[in-house]
């Protein structure tokens, strides 16, 4: 688990993070590949979001791929000082 701005940030199946924020006051959650939104919306389960993205259709496919090669192109390896 990952604590930043979020309330929660869970890694889901190797590539897909589960987070969970505020929305109006109220808790949320929804999955991201990258910086790129995959599941359909916000739920106010992390049951519910996940279910979503098991539920997998042909436009979820393209937007879990999509989401992918956006990742892979923008993927900048860190470099790290030597001392």
């Amino acid at each position: 688990m990952e604590k930043n701005n979020n309330d929660y940030n869970e890694l889901y199946k190797g590539i897909t993070r589960i987070i969970k924020t505020k929305e109006k006051g109220k808790d949320v959650w929804f999955a991201v590949i990258g910086s790129t939104i995959v599941s359909r919306g916000t739920f106010k389960t992390k049951e519910e979001c996940i279910m979503d993205l098991e539920k997998t259709d042909y436009e979820q496919t393209c937007k879990i791929a999509l989401a992918i090669t956006t990742a892979l192109k923008d993927y900048q390896e860190k470099k790290v000082k030597e001392v």
